[in-house]
Order: C-alpha cells, then structure tokens, then sequence
C-alpha cells in the first residue's frame, strides 16, 4: 500500500480506486492516490499525487511532490520532487527541481529542472 495511505488519515487524501474509471478535470487539495484509469488532468496543488502500480493515466499532472509507479501519458510538473519507480512506464515531460528516474523503469520524454521555490 502506499506510503501516503501510512502517513495520512482518510479525511486528508482523495483517493480513485482500482476499478475506477475518471475522465476530466480532478481538482483537490489534499494528497492523491490513483490506482484506477483516469483521462484528463490532475492537479492537487501544493499536495503530495501517488500513481500506484496498476493505475493508467493519460493526464496533464500538477502537483507538490509526484510519485509515479504506473503508467502514464502526458506532462508532469512538480513544486517539489517527481520519483519515476522502477516498474514505471512514463510517456511526457517532467519539470520540477528534484526529479528521481529509477533503474528499470521506461520514460520517454524530457526532463527540466527547475529552480525551487522558497
């Protein structure tokens, strides 16, 4: 299970489970965890987004600090620091000012390191 279900309680994460399908625009401000589909975009503001394993997103992804351990398409920006698992399969571009590619796992795309704010 993910570290943000250990370090958070129930009342403070959005969560899309395994066999949820989503497609538009999820806007919240709490942490995140996808382990469903979703199409669209994402963006939990200044809040932790966790992609689980068996999750599928094809989305714009914005973010505080984003983990990735599914597959997903589309552009991931990050306030803090974006984590690529090894078993991931990344398809678009990843801009933060921390940005962490795992042996193992696929990435296509660029990457843009950005300057952290303080």
């Amino acid at each position: 299970m993910s570290d943000l279900l250990e370090k958070r309680s129930l009342s403070q994460l959005s969560k899309l489970g395994s066999t949820a399908k989503l497609k538009g625009e999820w806007v919240c401000d709490e942490d995140v965890i996808i382990q469903g589909h979703l199409q669209g975009k994402i963006d939990s503001g200044d809040h932790d987004l966790h992609i689980e394993r068996e999750a599928k997103v094809q989305a714009d992804i914005r973010g505080k600090n984003i983990t990735i351990l599914g597959k997903v398409t589309g552009n991931v920006t990050a306030s803090g620091k974006i984590l690529i698992g090894n078993e991931a399969k990344m398809i678009g571009d990843l801009s933060a000012p921390q940005i962490a590619i795992q042996d193992g796992a696929k990435f296509k795309g660029s990457v843009k390191m950005l300057p952290k704010t303080i």
